[in-house]
């Protein structure tokens, strides 16, 4: 039937120690006759699930799942759901013989952003797609040890992977796409017992990975060397000792850098500030449409903030952290060490600015401007 929720909130709950999902919003309905609208799951505790810590199918409209803490679930996926914005959770923990990634994309996305995220210790992976699939995005994610798990150990099924593109449509069905999806400005570390995978399926027809920065410990390996899958692009990210992928992905303009991470190792978003500003500082790409996609991505690809609330200026750095190197165009200037000012307007010369993680915006009037920065 075509019976749906509309304009639904679930907030605030501490759900653990449950035999299936956590929280779930579902209708099996594949033709798509029908979609939840305005779903909003935001600000919820969740850990200790038998089954997925939040699993959803058929939303729409202004759907957004933000702000929760999911540990030690089977992950948290979507299916057959358009536009859902996935942002600034917590997902840790994840495990199961299959899928378990932080946040997966299942079966019959379209236009789904998931952005902001940490993801760390899920052993599925960090980026998951499957068939029927198009037009999402993971982007501005910290990914730390993510895509442990080893095909027959513990019973698992499945490898983990650092990136999936896959067709699976359902059992017995036959595989299609995923086709035109988006994987960038992510941050990225494994350490060195992890095999970082990569795998995408003949079937998948356009993904475009970029601005990445990748640091991988342990060794790699292609799952799927001799896939037929199509324009499948990794362009232009930061990579440690060069560890990028293989066949059938296409790897140009890459970087091979150490980003020089504030703590490598770590467990906080904080332990993956980069500092090497060589590699990282301006070199992102502008992220437009595949070849062949006349669709791209709700609200487009242009990003204001990067994880942690910075802004974006000038081209977009690498990696999920903005460091940023002011140069403006000042008379008389005021120098401290947390500041420098604008208190005339000509003559005019470059003073170059200081890097650093961005803590507040230019502002002021009046032939005065003041730029703040967070060492």
């Amino acid at each position: 039937s075509g019976v749906v929720f509309a304009d639904a909130l679930i907030e605030g709950c501490s759900i653990s120690n449950v035999t299936g999902a956590g929280i779930t919003v579902n209708k099996w309905d594949l033709e798509n006759t029908f979609f939840h609208e305005d779903i909003v799951i935001r600000n919820n505790t969740i850990a200790d699930c038998g089954g997925s810590g939040i699993q959803v199918g058929k939303l729409s409209g202004d759907s957004v799942i933000a702000d929760n803490t999911v540990s030690d679930t089977g992950g948290v996926w979507l299916w057959g759901s358009r536009d859902v914005v996935v942002e600034r959770n917590l997902f840790e923990g994840a495990r199961g013989v299959t899928d378990s990634t932080g946040v997966w994309i299942d079966i019959g996305n379209t236009g789904c952003i998931i952005q902001y995220n940490l993801s760390r210790d899920n052993e599925g992976g960090f980026v998951e797609i499957l068939g029927n699939s198009s037009n999402n995005v993971y982007r501005y994610n910290i990914s730390i040890n993510d895509g442990e798990r080893v095909q027959g150990v513990n019973g698992a099924l499945q490898e983990g992977r650092m990136f999936w593109f896959s067709g699976y449509t359902g059992m017995g069905n036959p595989p299609v796409g995923p086709v035109n999806n988006y994987v960038y400005n992510n941050t990225i570390y494994t350490k060195a017992d992890i095999v970082a995978k990569f795998q995408a399926e003949d079937t998948a027809d356009g993904a475009l990975i970029a601005n990445n920065v990748i640091y991988i410990e342990g060794s790699t390996s292609d799952l799927t060397p001799g896939s037929t899958a199509l324009d499948m692009l990794f362009d232009s990210n930061v990579v440690y000792d060069n560890k990028v992928p293989g066949a059938p992905f296409t790897v140009t303009d890459t970087i091979v850098a150490d980003p020089l991470f504030a703590n490598i190792g770590g467990l906080t978003a904080e332990d993956y500030i980069p500092s090497n500003t060589v590699a990282i500082l301006d070199k992102g790409i502008a992220v437009t449409n595949l070849p062949g996609d006349t669709i791209g991505l709700p609200g487009g690809f242009e990003v204001l903030e990067d994880y942690f609330g910075n802004p974006i200026l000038a081209q977009p750095d690498m990696g999920a952290i903005e460091i940023s190197e002011a140069s403006l165009l000042v008379g008389w200037h005021t120098w401290d060490v947390d500041s420098f000012s604008i208190t005339n307007e000509a003559p005019d010369e470059v003073l170059p600015g200081l890097a650093a993680t961005m803590g507040a915006n230019v502002a002021g009037g009046g032939g005065f401007n003041t730029l703040g920065a967070l060492d």
